[in-house]
């Protein structure tokens, strides 16, 4: 079942979230930043992207079947050290979404959502200053119906792999869409969301920076939504890296 404009901008108007849906974008990001010079706020999905991004500005495969959207809204009273945070909530609520679904979902520190141990889904948000406030943007990637993912297989999944059977893609849009835009601003503890979306309390990950690696014990997230570890007895505080549970 292909993405269908009509249902989701109508669907989507009754959440009060006005949608724009394209056939291919370079990136729903890049159609976001040109939308938000006239319209305060709204959502952009797309079928395809043919130049989908992540985090440090690695690829994000965006084929036909996956649900490729980003969230928009212009002059927000946030500040850019709010980033980490927003996306820790848009994860909380794409892990929410895929465990209504049965799917044994899990937050992975800062910026992915796991199905098992493969990757579904990517976040990526950016904050921009301007007078007057700050614009905001949060993208979010999520494999649905994709079948084969090429040289990533070995690394990524989707509903579809995972759960065996071909989802209604437009549904899967509007409660992801309603679910991120809903969890994105909020204030409640951020530590308590992501503990029990990661499950990581506890567990011993490596952490990859640049040429360094070593292992440490998680113990949480900062109120800015940094990693605490514990590394040789030493609490420290994680701010960039690769993190994977060992």
């Amino acid at each position: 079942m292909n993405l269908s404009s009509k249902k989701l901008t109508k669907q989507l108007k009754n959440e009060g979230i006005a949608a724009f849906v394209f056939e291919e974008v370079t990136t729903t990001f890049d159609k976001a930043k040109e939308l938000i010079k006239d319209f305060p706020c709204g959502v952009v999905i797309a079928k395809r992207q043919t130049a989908g991004r992540g985090k440090g500005e690695r690829k994000f495969i965006s084929p036909e079947g996956g649900v490729y959207f980003t969230i928009f809204y212009k002059n927000m009273p946030i500040e850019p050290t709010d980033t980490l945070k927003t996306v820790i909530n848009a994860g909380y609520g794409v892990y929410l979404q895929l465990k209504q679904l049965g799917f044994d979902a899990k937050l992975k520190w800062p910026n992915d959502v796991l199905i098992g141990r493969k990757k579904a889904c990517g976040i990526l948000t950016e904050i921009f200053t301007r007078q007057g406030g700050c614009d905001f943007f949060c993208g979010v990637g999520v494999n649905v119906n994709t079948k084969d993912f090429g040289e990533f297989n070995g690394i990524a999944t989707s509903l579809y792999l995972s759960g065996g059977k071909i989802f209604d893609i437009n549904e899967i849009a509007v409660k992801l869409v309603s679910t991120v835009n809903k969890w994105l601003f909020d204030e409640s503890d951020i530590n308590i969301k992501f503990l029990t979306a990661s499950g990581m309390k506890s567990k011993t990950v490596k952490v990859t920076n640049g040429s360094e690696e070593y292992f440490c014990s998680v113990k949480g997230l900062s109120p800015e939504g940094f990693l605490i570890a514990d590394r040789d007895g030493r609490e420290i505080k994680i701010i960039s890296g690769d993190v994977k549970e060992v």
